[in-house]
């Protein structure tokens, strides 16, 4: 036998240590269930690195062709026939199986070996119209494969093999990978197995079966068979295949022996799995076991039963289901039939902008302060607003969905309600007819605000899918701060700029290629923000309180508890103290707090929350400030995401005065008042377009050129770009300078 290092095609039982990267996932799933007693046809795998040089140098490695022929010498011991005797041939299927699955994207070979002087044995195994059958499937599939009627098994071998190679490459391969950021190097495994012979006789058949409901989550087994066929018909969608049900009532032999299978792959996987099978004269045999891939619902309902079931812990559930699924599984929808059936029966109430995806039903509810009361008692409200303000906060966070008279996409409102993943419908104008306490039903995919109540189109969220998004609320990192931004300067300025745009762009290329990239994007800068601001803010309540030590209680002879533990255990220093420079005083108190566990950092902002609402020396300090700090506060106790709390910094901001001249980390690089910080913040509550927004931010920066060039950071700045012309337009170039 060759030396492992050298050997390049592996039968299955030679490769139990190998890994994934160099036989494939699909060779793996067959070395696994052979490896456990599993009736899986014979057959062996070709590494990925034939094909990886196959690409490279347009030829095989020299060694390929002896290992082909001793595998093949292997299979036909196994199997009792011979590849190229027409007389008993052994005919073999050729498919790719790259270490990630790419399920249709890459090229199969079913009945290869077969050729006209083969007929006469096929016959004698299963009849004319098998023989026929088989060998036109041959003809047909290496046909469309390869390109070429060859009728030499041998040169049918080589010819799969170079096609599947090229397949890696192909459009939809490309497309397929591109899409699912999986890496153009590693290439794909070639697996060849003894044929299995769904088209036999009536006895036969083939299908696809999974070990749960991937639609629904239900523990049921779940699939389709198709009789007197082979595997391409099933998984290719070429015929319309038979519910798993009439597999059991055929075969309840074979169908306990699929059951037991699938349940014995789901305990190994600790996840739902999908199984290839093929009967062939009553023998099931499996073909393929793979993680099956399942709707968003599907996946969480399993990963909470598997918790329920001991076999993962809620820290791994929570790691089965991706965030873009997580956004998928809050956003609940309304049947379009049900849209169009609202619009013919005039029941549309009022259209907008759609600000943020989802549907909701619930009590019309006109103020934040009466939100809040009647879903303290258990009701589900939508808010309705003429706009949002920072009062307004608290009801939005307790509202199932929000729409407001005014306002864009990139309106407070809407970055509140897309931050928390509830449904919104901005800019629905003074022509929107509800009366408070009527019931309706929000469509933010759509920007509509319907009477009555809808029915949703996956209905009300099962069980466990609402205990998994407790869960994953409770596990969601908490807020951040970095210490060492406070020795650094920013431009709030470009950071509303970034932050405002990332979001827009993330979300009008949803459901496209660059989805991944615009989110990520979205994420890495209103992340940093937040970290950014959370700093800044801790310094800027240190200098209000600092004041508020000198011109609230020590002057009237008496001292707050607050400010006592502020001074004792935070070190927050009085304005007569020796440290006269006042930023001093600020960091020192933020480095006291950097020395200190999270819970102290929160207790310091729930003191300070208490000491400004006591307090309030004019235009210092007061209730302003204690918002301000329950901003924070909110923030680093995880009630507030990264994208809620740096909107809700911007919306203090611009609408309770100036808050970025506290200290020099923002107060040098950033524009307040006249074309600063103020303008972009009305620019940014009224556009309803991300062309004009823009170009309402360009304008204040000097110019579009000037925009692109100091206005946003580099990354923001270049995915805007290369969107130009696809998913935006570039707007007029303006003069005006901040």
């Amino acid at each position: 036998m060759a030396r492992k290092n050298r050997q390049v095609a592996f039968l299955f039982n030679e490769a139990a240590n190998l890994t994934t990267e160099r036989i494939g996932g699909k060779a793996k799933s067959l070395v696994t269930m052979a490896g456990m007693g599993m009736p899986v046809p014979p057959g062996f795998a070709v590494s990925t690195g034939v094909c990886r040089a196959y690409l490279e140098h347009a030829r095989y490695p020299g060694r390929l062709e002896w290992h082909i022929r001793r595998c093949l010498s292997a299979l036909e011991k196994q199997t009792g026939k011979r590849f190229g005797d027409p007389s008993n041939p052994l005919l073999v299927s050729v498919r790719s199986g790259a270490p990630v699955s790419m399920p249709g994207m890459m090229d199969t070979v079913l009945n290869l070996g077969i050729t006209p002087e083969a007929l006469p044995a096929l016959e004698k195994l299963g009849g004319t119209m098998f023989a026929v059958d088989t060998h036109n499937r041959f003809r047909t599939s290496f046909g469309k494969v390869v390109g070429s009627k060859v009728d030499n098994p041998w040169e049918q071998l080589e010819l799969a093999f170079e096609a599947i190679c090229q397949s890696w490459l192909n459009d939809r391969a490309v497309d397929y990978r591109r899409v699912h950021n999986i890496s153009e190097d590693m290439g794909t495994a070639m697996i060849v197995q003894a044929m299995v012979f769904g088209n036999l006789d009536h006895k036969s058949g083939t299908g696809v079966v999974f070990s749960r409901n991937v639609a629904t989550g239900d523990p049921e087994i779940y699939g389709e068979f198709l009789p007197e066929a082979q595997g391409e018909d099933v998984v290719g969608g070429s015929v319309t295949p038979l519910p798993i049900s009439f597999f059991a009532e055929m075969y309840p032999e074979a169908f306990k022996q699929l059951t037991d299978t699938l349940r014995i792959l789901e305990a190994r996987e600790k996840d739902v799995v999908e199984i290839e099978f093929t009967v062939e004269a009553g023998k099931l045999w499996t073909l393929q076991y793979r993680v099956a891939k399942r709707t968003p619902i599907a996946a969480a309902r399993f990963a909470v039963q598997s918790v329920w079931g001991k076999q993962i812990s809620k820290v791994q559930a929570i790691a089965r289901v991706g965030e873009a699924e997580i956004d998928k599984i809050r956003c609940l929808e309304f049947d379009p039939r049900d849209i169009v059936h609202a619009k013919v029966c005039n029941a549309v109430l009022g259209s907008g902008l759609s600000a943020s995806p989802g549907a909701a039903v619930g009590i019309a509810i006109f103020s934040s302060s009466r939100a809040k009361e009647l879903a303290a008692t258990g009701k589900t409200v939508v808010l309705i607003r003429p706009e949002t303000h920072p009062d307004d906060f608290a009801g939005m966070l307790v509202a199932a969905a929000i729409v407001t008279e005014q306002g864009g996409t990139t309106s407070h409102a809407a970055v509140v309600a897309r931050g928390l993943g509830k449904p919104a419908v901005v800019g629905v104008g003074k022509s929107l007819d509800v009366m408070e306490g009527a019931l309706v039903s929000v469509d933010g995919s759509r920007g509509l605000v319907i009477s009555d109540e809808m029915p949703f189109v996956q209905g009300k969220h099962h069980k466990e899918v609402s205990i998994f998004l407790k869960w994953y609320e409770e596990a969601r990192p908490k807020g951040n701060w970095d210490f060492a931004a406070t020795q650094c300067q920013y431009s709030a300025n470009v950071i509303l700029n970034d932050f405002y745009l990332s979001d827009e762009m993330a979300r009008l290329v949803q459901g496209t290629e660059w989805e991944r990239e615009a989110k990520d994007l979205r994420n890495r800068v209103h992340h940093c923000a937040a970290e950014i601001f959370a700093a800044y803010l801790l310094l800027a309540i240190s200098g209000e309180l600092r004041h508020g030590w000198d011109t609230g209680f020590e002057r009237e002879g008496w001292k707050s508890p607050e400010f006592e533990v502020l001074h004792q255990k935070f070190g927050l220093l009085s304005l007569a103290t020796s440290i006269d420079r006042r930023f001093d005083a600020q960091i020192s108190v933020v480095e006291k707090l950097n020395s200190l566990d999270r819970k102290d950092q929160i207790e310091f902002l729930r003191l300070a929350v208490v000491a400004f609402n006591t307090w309030s020396g004019g235009s210092i300090g007061g209730p302003k400030w204690a918002v301000i700090a329950e901003a924070v506060q909110g923030y680093l106790e995880g009630t507030l995401n990264h994208s809620v709390f740096v909107d809700r910094v911007f919306d203090l901001r611009h609408n309770s005065g100036v808050l970025f001249n506290k200290h020099p980390m923002f107060s040098t690089l950033t524009v307040e008042r006249s074309s600063g910080i103020q303008s972009q913040l009305d620019i940014k509550r009224r556009v309803n377009t991300i062309d004009s927004l823009v170009t309402g931010l360009a304008a204040l920066a000097g110019g579009y050129s000037e925009f692109i060039r100091t206005g946003l950071s580099p990354y923001v700045s270049s995915l805007w770009q290369k969107g130009i012309g696809k998913y935006w337009q570039e707007p007029v170039q303006p003069s005006t300078r901040w």
